[in-house]
């Protein structure tokens, strides 16, 4: 889970799932990760229930976990280029 967006693009260029929890709020445009790069490579979860289901998912579904990784280390690569 992620805090900050360099948080996220950290995770992302080490080739690890990029998840956050944002709520809807007035000040999710400050706030929030926006990096519009990261894509669908980032999961995003509204309530605090929905960060832990994303989470536990990753941890236990191998398969969903590599896609999320090399969705995130292709994106974080994409940035660089």
């Amino acid at each position: 889970p992620c805090s900050s967006l360099t948080a996220a693009l950290e995770a992302a260029a080490a080739g690890l799932p990029v998840v956050s929890h944002q709520p809807p709020r007035p000040q999710a445009a400050t706030y929030d990760i926006d990096e519009p790069a990261l894509g669908p490579a980032h999961v995003r979860a509204a309530t605090p229930a929905a960060l832990a289901e994303a989470v536990a998912h990753l941890l236990s579904d191998d398969p969903a976990r590599r896609e999320a990784s090399e969705a995130a280390l292709a994106a974080a690569a994409a940035m660089r280029n």
